[in-house]
């Protein structure tokens, strides 16, 4: 790719990305295509697709880097397109930690492809750092919902035994079970009376 087609690109995975987390941030999960986990993994999938876009430009331009930065770059392009790092949110966790977050990322990515001579406006940085508040959300709900899908096949008991504050009516086992999207406890009896 050229740098024109790389800016061209970059700008379509910023829009995509408005898309994305604007419609998350305005309309929450309003159905199953929009849970928090299937939208941070299409964010991260433009998240990459711009990191790349950024590794690509720094070894096409082989004449601004020595010989170990463009190892170096090589090396992490391997490690962003491994599919250890892309199955397990890897691109996330190191925006998270290392508090780069979006607007950090595409600011750095502004610089990389046009060699440090133009940076964002004003309304796109902050756009962008809404979009961290966003971001930041997204993968705190999508680590619950992955959470909760290691727990119990029914994802919702907790422990199983009776308990006085739920009141079982005729000595029936109650279990206690959490609403994941409202953090609620609720009991519920969910198996007929046991004897020995």
């Amino acid at each position: 790719l050229t740098r024109v087609d790389r800016l061209w690109e970059f700008r379509l995975c910023i829009d995509m990305l408005r898309e994305c987390l604007d419609s998350y941030d305005a309309n929450g999960e309003r159905d199953s295509l929009s849970t928090a986990m299937e939208v941070l993994t299409s964010v991260e999938e433009l998240l990459r697709r711009i990191v790349e876009l950024a590794f690509s430009h720094a070894l096409a331009d082989d004449g601004l880097l020595d010989k170990s930065e463009l190892e170096d770059a090589g090396q992490l392009l391997q490690v962003l397109k491994s599919p250890d790092f892309q199955k397990d949110g890897g691109l996330t966790r190191c925006l998270l930690r290392a508090r780069l977050g979006v607007s950090g990322l595409l600011e750095a990515v502004v610089g990389e492809l046009t060699c440090w001579r133009s940076q964002p406006s004003d309304a796109d940085l902050q756009a962008w750092r809404k979009w961290d508040r966003t971001y930041e959300h997204l993968a705190r709900r999508a680590m619950a919902e992955a959470n909760s899908s290691y727990g119990r096949s029914d994802l919702r008991c907790l422990e199983d035994f009776p308990t006085p504050s739920c009141h079982p009516v005729e000595e029936d086992h109650v279990q206690i079970v959490e609403c994941m999207t409202k953090r609620a406890q609720v009991c519920t009896s969910l198996f007929s009376p046991t004897r020995s």
